[in-house]
């Protein structure tokens, strides 16, 4: 899930998917849930499974 500096939702990319272990790739077009193109700036995003959660800043430069 990524969210803007206020900590509004912006888009959830996966969710509740099951994966198979291992490394995985996930992109993010800057856009938000409808398809529009956000504002560049500061990001978080939000990584999380059963038992393990992070959270980590990102810059969108545009």
């Amino acid at each position: 899930t990524i969210y803007n500096i206020t900590g509004q939702k912006v888009v959830t990319l996966l969710d509740n998917q099951i994966l198979n272990p291992g490394h995985k790739h996930v992109t993010w077009h800057g856009q938000d849930a409808n398809g529009h193109p956000v504002a560049s700036g500061i990001y978080f995003y939000t990584l999380s499974s059963d038992n393990y959660s992070v959270t980590k800043k990102m810059v969108l430069v545009r």
